[in-house]
């Protein structure tokens, strides 16, 4: 009677873990969306209202908008977890009047990395909560005083996030996406060879914070 209670348990135990095991399903997704982010880049906005002699009235303020998009394949690999690879690419161009006349300025960057979710998933929606770093490859190009040609300069960095992203369920394969994250990039001043972007003391540098708002979809197989 013992063993056979003992191994009637057994049984049962078993069969919770099996069950346990097969309660998610791994799944394959690919996030695109598009975006505006609020940018604090100090040094660059330092340089730029230095290098244009901008007006009070015309100074590039401290947080300015850019425009962001973005792409992210991933997979769940566990029934809370999802892991992918996390692409941005972010762009803002600026045209700044001041007392040599008018000034062009271009800023763009790229990112790529990795990113990981924790999922909260109900049978309408999904949540993704996480974080991730990327390497970051950034460019910024000027036209000063009405000159039409445009000199360019680069950067590299690295970046890490944090992020929330709510996707809403429209069928069992599309979902509608918006999402939230903080990014902070590090890096090096913009240069062309031995020549850095500066005026006086005010280097232009990759370094920034962004708070960014997202709107895209989730294609989930």
């Amino acid at each position: 009677m013992t063993r056979f209670i003992w191994i009637t348990a057994i049984v049962l135990v078993l069969q919770g873990i099996a069950g346990a095991q097969e309660s998610w399903s791994p799944w394959i997704g690919l996030s695109a969306g598009m975006g505006i982010g609020a940018l604090s880049a100090p040094s660059t906005v330092d340089y730029i209202n230095g290098a244009s002699q901008a007006a009070s009235a015309e100074k590039v303020s401290e947080f300015f908008s850019v425009t962001e998009f973005t792409l992210t394949p991933e997979v769940r690999i566990a029934e809370r977890w999802s892991a992918g690879i996390d692409y941005m690419f972010r762009i803002k161009s600026a045209s700044v009047r001041g007392g040599g006349g008018q000034s062009q300025f271009e800023l763009s960057s790229h990112h790529l990395g990795l990113v990981a979710h924790y999922l909260i998933e109900g049978e309408s929606y999904l949540v993704r909560l996480g974080g991730g770093g990327a390497l970051v490859v950034g460019r910024f190009s000027q036209a000063l005083f009405g000159n039409p040609v445009f000199s360019d300069f680069s950067a590299r960095g690295g970046s890490i996030k944090i992020e929330a992203v709510g996707d809403t369920k429209f069928d069992d394969h599309l979902y509608g996406t918006i999402g939230v994250d903080m990014r902070w990039v590090f890096g090096e001043t913009y240069h062309d060879g031995s020549r850095e972007v500066r005026v006086g003391t005010n280097k232009a540098g990759i370094s920034s914070f962004a708070l960014g708002l997202k709107l895209g979809i989730l294609v989930r197989l």
